[in-house]
C-alpha cells in the first residue's frame, strides 16, 4: 500500500488584537506547518500548526550561543591594545564585508546558524537581505509568523506583545494595554516567549535584579527584534512599491546596529576580564530616574566602577562630559570608590 503524504494545514488571516481593522497576514497555506515539520526534522509526520517544536527553538539558540565566533578586529590604532574590539564573526558574516556591514548583518540575522547558512558573503549585505527577507516568497520573509503560528495557540497575541515590544513597550502593564487584554493576562504570553521560546528576555537594572517593578522586557532574538520594528510594520507597502520600502528599510540598519553594539562592547569587557585587564564582580545597563547608562561595571572588593557609553559613530567631548556626570550620580558607594 503506497504512504499516504502528510496533510498540512496553515492557519487562516488573523485579526491583530486590538484594532479591528487591521488584519494579520497568515503565512502561506503550507508555510507554518511545514517550517514546524523541518524544525522537527521529521519531514514525514503530520504537524499541527499549534504544536509547535520548542524543544528543538531551543537547541537552535543554543547552538546560536556555541557557535558564534568573535574574532579580533583592530581599531584604528593597533597599538594599544584595548582597541581591540570584538566583531562577530562566521563564515557568512566575514567574506568580502566590512568591519560595519558585519555588525549590522549581526544585528539583523543574530547569531542563529540556520538564518546565517542562507547569507550569500558574495553579495552585499543589502542583496543578502533583499533575496532573504524583503522579496515574496523569500525564504524568511514571514519567518517571525511562521515561528508564531506553528508554535503558539493564539498567535495573534504573541504577534501583538512582539510589536508592542518592538515600539518601545516594555513593561507588562504597556504591553498589556497594547495588545488589549487585562494586566494579569499579559503575564502568561510574555512567560511562554520568554521561557519556552526564548525570543523575548527580561531585564533588570544593574542592582535591581529580581525586583518585578524595575523589569523590562526586550525581545532577545536579533532576527525577531529587526523584523517586528522594520518589516512588519510597512509589510503591505513592500507590496505596493517594493524598491522604495526596501531603501527605507536599509537605511535604518544603523539604528539596530547600534544596539547590538552595546551587545558588542559588553562581551569585551567580559574578555578583558578573562584575560586580567579589568577587574568586576558585576555587570550591566544601568538605568534609573529618567538616567540610562550603557555599561556599568563595579568591584565590589576594591570599590571601584568602570562607566561605558556604547555610540555607532563618533563619540565627542560632549560624550564624555555627560557620561561623567551620569556617574557622578550613581549611588552606589558615592564618595567611596
Amino acid at each position: 500500500m503506497a504512504a499516504r503524504s502528510p496533510t498540512l494545514r496553515g492557519p487562516a488571516p488573523r485579526r491583530e488584537a486590538g484594532n479591528s481593522d487591521r488584519r494579520v497576514p497568515a503565512p502561506s497555506r503550507h508555510g507554518a506547518a511545514q517550517r514546524a515539520t523541518e524544525l522537527l526534522g521529521h519531514r514525514g509526520a503530520r504537524v499541527q500548526p499549534h504544536g509547535g517544536p520548542r524543544r528543538e527553538r531551543r537547541r537552535r539558540r543554543r547552538e546560536a550561543s556555541t557557535q558564534l565566533q568573535l574574532p579580533h578586529t583592530r581599531a584604528r590604532n593597533p597599538r594599544t591594545p584595548h582597541n581591540r574590539v570584538q566583531v562577530p564573526r562566521s563564515t557568512s558574516l566575514h567574506g568580502g564585508w566590512s568591519p560595519e556591514d558585519r555588525v549590522r548583518g549581526y544585528s539583523v540575522f543574530g547569531g542563529t546558524p540556520y538564518y546565517l547558512s542562507l547569507l550569500d558573503p558574495s553579495r552585499s549585505l543589502q542583496e543578502n537581505i533583499a533575496k532573504l527577507v524583503l522579496e515574496p516568497g523569500a525564504p524568511l520573509h514571514e519567518e517571525p509568523l511562521s515561528i508564531l503560528y506553528a508554535e503558539t495557540r493564539e498567535p495573534d497575541k504573541y504577534i501583538a506583545v512582539l510589536e508592542a515590544i518592538a515600539r518601545g513597550n516594555t513593561r507588562p502593564t504597556e504591553i498589556a494595554n497594547y495588545v488589549g487584554v487585562p494586566r494579569d493576562s499579559i503575564g502568561k504570553y510574555l512567560r511562554v516567549l520568554e521561557e519556552a521560546l526564548g525570543i523575548v528576555e527580561r531585564v533588570y537594572p544593574l542592582g535591581m535584579e529580581g525586583r518585578p517593578r524595575y523589569a523590562r522586557y526586550t525581545i532577545a532574538d536579533s532576527f525577531f527584534a529587526w523584523w517586528f520594528s522594520e518589516v512588519y510594520p510597512p509589510r503591505h507597502l513592500l507590496e505596493l512599491d517594493p524598491e522604495e520600502t526596501a531603501k527605507r528599510i536599509n537605511q535604518r540598519l544603523d539604528i539596530h546596529a547600534s544596539r547590538a553594539w552595546e551587545q558588542i562592547a559588553l562581551e569585551h569587557m567580559l574578555l578583558l576580564r578573562r584575560k586580567g585587564r579589568l577587574s568586576f564582580t558585576k555587570i550591566g545597563k544601568l538605568w534609573w530616574h529618567g538616567t540610562e547608562i550603557d555599561i556599568v561595571a563595579i568591584d565590589g572588593e576594591n570599590n571601584t566602577a568602570v562607566f561605558a557609553e556604547c555610540k555607532w559613530g563618533r563619540a565627542d567631548r560632549r560624550t564624555l562630559r555627560q557620561l561623567v556626570a551620569k556617574a557622578e550620580q550613581f549611588p552606589w558607594r558615592r564618595g567611596e570608590r
